[in-house]
């Protein structure tokens, strides 16, 4: 994991500013949060140089940045970490304040993203950290509405550069036109959480003695959804790259150790589930293995297609010929994964695909969810006769169910069945939804495009939306 060349880094904090607008943003001291403390120390960051400045110019910001950056070679890592405040113009552009920043001159006193953007664009070798603590604050005019900022937004034209961002907030959050002095408590918990994380080894979350990008980012929306402090930290990547190692784990590789000795003992029990809700037989060999009247535990897939009632009422004919479009246009996917449709209401347009849970194909049926969810904008362009003519809700959930081919049977047959039924009434249309079972058997890199909401029947409930992918990946 560790790479031959030179690891440097550049931590930059600006808490004091001569634009008097500027010093009415109070963030909350971070004076206890350093994390140049934690990465000094080699047996955690293990950087060949740490470079700290605090109130400087944006010239002396350009200057550093330009230097590290020009000079990273191929086999180096650079850290670049910026603690401060983020302004967005009333054109949309993103600048980071320094100490000389005036909010009439921006272009002059402050850092352009797009000064970091040309900087990447020309270095063609080494791996890039930027963790941005900062609110994006919006410059625009009392009644406009600020587009939403996300790191995607700004890097988003480079490709293949090694790059990872983390951002502490995905949203124009704060406006200027204020007239109270706005307090930005909830920054503090990013950064508390990023120093926490390395300085015990807790965001090590695979227990290799490293912590990754990808790794560090999971642990701090764990813990900031536990805070419920409403900050939504966000994750970009240039190239799909999330094991860029940003430190070591102190504690060394003794909690691999102890995974692995779980995952032995896991493997001489395989006929218990990872999620602890079920205690049912696994069919190991998929439908192969399943028998009627027995218990089992599944996967079931929740689909309600909802048409406009307008349109329903005028031209049945055509609501009815694209369901069944609709439906063969999935099934091949659901198909794919080891899918079968078990019950239909026909008066409400639901429907719930059962899968056999064989231990090792959550990854296929998340990622059948997601393709539904994903291709229903390809499906309106490239097959329906009228655009967004078809809507639909969509959850998945693990569960225990005697299987039962007779159609009359099945809703007798578990109560998940009518568990299914009640969890599809609170979903909301052009999302996945997923419980709380489900979530805990998901590769750990599909968490972070899970999103709390709610609960129901003690199980809580996440979604996802196409707009956490955009914000988050695109």
């Amino acid at each position: 994991m560790e790479r031959e060349g030179q690891r440097e880094s550049l931590f930059i904090t600006i808490n004091r500013y001569k634009d008097t607008v500027l010093t009415k943003l109070v963030p909350q001291t971070r004076e206890n949060i350093d994390p140049v403390k934690v990465l000094e120390n080699r047996d955690i960051g293990f950087f060949d140089k740490v470079e700290k400045l605090k109130n400087v110019s944006s010239s002396r910001i350009c200057e550093s940045l330009e230097h590290h950056i020009r000079h990273c070679k191929d086999t180096d890592t650079f850290l670049f970490s910026y603690s401060g405040h983020g302004i967005i113009d009333e054109h949309g552009k993103l600048y980071l304040a320094a100490k000389n920043t005036r909010l009439n001159a921006l272009r002059s006193t402050a850092v352009p993203l797009s000064f970091l953007i040309e900087l990447m664009e020309e270095c063609h070798g080494g791996e890039k950290i930027f963790i941005i603590d900062c609110a994006f604050i919006s410059m625009a005019r009392k009644g406009v509405t600020q587009k939403q900022v996300s790191p995607g937004d700004c890097f988003g034209c480079i490709e293949g550069k090694g790059l990872a961002v983390i951002s502490s907030s995905r949203i124009t959050e704060y406006p200027f036109y204020s007239e109270k002095r706005i307090s930005l408590n909830e920054d503090v918990y990013f950064m508390h959480h990023i120093v926490e994380g390395l300085e015990t080894g807790n965001a090590d979350i695979d227990g290799d003695g490293f912590v990754t990008v990808g790794e560090l980012y999971r642990y701090i929306i764990k813990k900031m959804e536990a805070d419920t402090c409403g900050q939504l930290p966000v994750l970009w990547l240039s190239d799909q790259k999330d094991d860029i190692v940003i430190a070591k784990n102190p504690r060394g590789r003794t909690v691999r150790r102890e995974k692995e000795e779980d995952e032995k003992n896991l493997e001489q029990d395989n006929d218990a589930p990872s999620s602890p809700a079920i205690t049912s037989t696994i069919a190991k060999q998929g439908w192969k293995s399943v028998k009627p009247g027995r218990e089992y535990a599944f996967f079931f897939l929740y689909i309600a297609l909802h048409q406009p009632s307008v349109i329903r009422e005028k031209n049945q004919d055509c609501i009815n010929r694209e369901t069944s479009c609709f439906l063969s246009y999935i099934s091949h996917w659901i198909r794919g994964a080891g899918g079968k449709l078990w019950v239909h209401k026909k008066e409400n347009n639901e429907y719930i695909y059962l899968f056999p849970y064989t231990e090792n194909n959550i990854k296929k049926i998340f990622q059948c969810a997601f393709r539904i969810l994903l291709y229903k904008s390809i499906y309106d362009f490239e097959h329906s006769a009228i655009q967004d003519l078809l809507s639909f809700r969509l959850g998945l959930h693990l569960d225990a169910a005697r299987y039962e081919p007779d159609p009359e049977n099945k809703i007798l047959a578990s109560s998940a069945v009518n568990f299914c039924f009640h969890f599809g009434e609170k979903l909301e249309p052009e999302y996945l939804y997923v419980t709380r079972d489900v979530r805990a058997l998901m590769p750990q890199h599909y968490h972070r495009f899970l999103f709390p909401s709610g609960n129901m029947e003690s199980q809580d409930l996440y979604r996802l939306g196409l707009s956490y992918i955009k914000e988050t990946i695109i």
